[in-house]
């Protein structure tokens, strides 16, 4: 998808569907239908999916293949502590917000900063990745 969209138009864009669904997770309630649930963390996880799959194959579509193993090395240890401090903070807003609404205003944080970082990704140049993406 990213060959004609591009890597930047994906990243963002899906990055901030992945905000919605997350500040949409924090509204549901007992009277949202199951049916309505699963569809809102299938749309979660589906563009999950897809960001990890497009910043994965962005991350290397330009170094060289020498530098591969070290760069694969680097980024795997990048990102599984980007996503322990993500899981740090949520615990920890969970822990400072506290009461009765304290899951909803979490979710609500994590959406937000979720579409800041998306935003962030507009830096990119709009042909960034073309080596791997085009055919």
């Amino acid at each position: 998808m990213a060959g004609w969209l591009g890597f930047r138009t994906v990243i963002v864009g899906n990055g901030l569907i992945q905000a919605a669904a997350m500040v949409a997770v924090a509204g549901l309630t007992p009277a949202v239908p199951a049916w309505g649930m699963a569809l809102l963390l299938v749309v979660l996880g589906a563009s999950r999916s897809m960001q990890f799959t497009a910043l994965n194959t962005l991350a290397f579509a330009d170094m060289p293949q020498p530098w591969m193993a070290p760069a694969n090395t680097w980024f795997s240890v990048g990102f599984q502590l980007s996503t322990g401090i993500g899981v740090s903070i949520g615990a920890g807003l969970l822990r400072v917000i506290a009461g009765g609404h304290a899951f909803s205003w979490t979710f609500l944080a994590v959406g937000g900063a979720m579409a800041v970082a998306s935003l962030a990704a507009l830096r990119l140049a709009p042909d960034a990745g073309v080596a791997v993406s085009s055919s």
